[in-house]
């Protein structure tokens, strides 16, 4: 209880609740035993602080939807950026939006951190691009996923995008990094991230500052939506779990392929 003041005074009740969850992950670590989390006592304490300190939220993130690819795209094509980089962040933006990928399953947190998404996790052909996921959020266990993305007749598409990529893409081993940059070194989350801003704010898209690298996971969720593909396959291709999932739901690759049709509209 003395502990939860303390904080109070510093730190919003989100945060406390963080630093409660640690000293609980502690406790039980160290087999000491620990006070429920959750006490009349203490939901008292934290009520008062929320009354105190307000409950704020950072602006809703929006979504980069077909559209707005289109106007990326044109900004990277007239951007400062060599035509290698140009291949690659497109390829980078294509595979996240089409792949509905989190962040974290396409590009590693630092250069000296193992990637998520090596050349041999990915598999291109005329018409499809299989990538396999080793492991995501909802995937703790590694059982792993392939996504296919299908090629598309229009501007946007991925297995063009990525093809492009590959053919000027340093290295040849398997084990490397999908996404390198010139150096060879691999591309990072902090780097993706700053050339998504660079190319939102050269495509003047309004609300820029609400835009980051999960805008394309949700941007593509919106636009499979908007165009009619089923909630079930929806789910399916963002790897989201969901009661709405049902056991005896199944995404046959034809299936599959619909999706990056009209990701692509």
């Amino acid at each position: 209880m003395f502990f939860v003041t303390h904080l109070s005074s510093s730190y919003a009740p989100a945060t406390i609740d963080t630093y409660l969850a640690v000293v609980r992950a502690y406790h039980v670590r160290l087999g000491i035993p620990f006070l429920p989390h959750s006490t009349p006592q203490l939901d008292l304490i934290l009520r008062g602080v929320k009354r105190l300190r307000g409950i704020h939220s950072r602006p809703q993130r929006l979504p980069v939807t077909g559209s707005i690819m289109r106007r990326l795209k044109d900004a990277l094509a007239h951007s400062h950026f060599s035509p290698f980089d140009q291949h690659l962040f497109w390829a980078a933006f294509c595979l996240a939006y089409f792949g509905f990928l989190r962040i974290g399953e396409l590009v590693p947190g630092g250069p000296h951190l193992a990637p998520p998404l090596t050349r041999s996790h990915v598999d291109v052909s005329s018409s499809t691009i299989r990538l396999t996921i080793t492991a995501s959020k909802t995937d703790p266990f590694r059982r792993g996923n392939v996504l296919c993305l299908a090629a598309t007749d229009n501007s946007l598409c991925p297995v063009r995008a990525l093809k492009k990529y590959l053919a000027i893409r340093p290295g040849s081993s398997p084990a490397t990094a999908l996404l390198l940059l010139p150096s060879g070194l691999p591309l990072t989350r902090k780097r993706f991230s700053e050339v998504l801003r660079q190319a939102i704010a050269r495509a003047r898209v309004q609300d820029a500052a609400r835009y980051s690298a999960h805008s394309f996971r949700i941007g593509a969720a919106t636009t499979a939506a908007m165009h009619g593909v089923p909630e079930w396959l929806i789910q399916a291709c963002g790897r989201w779990s969901s009661d709405c999932y049902k056991l005896y739901t199944r995404a046959l690759p034809n299936q599959l392929r619909t999706v990056s049709a009209a990701l692509a509209c």
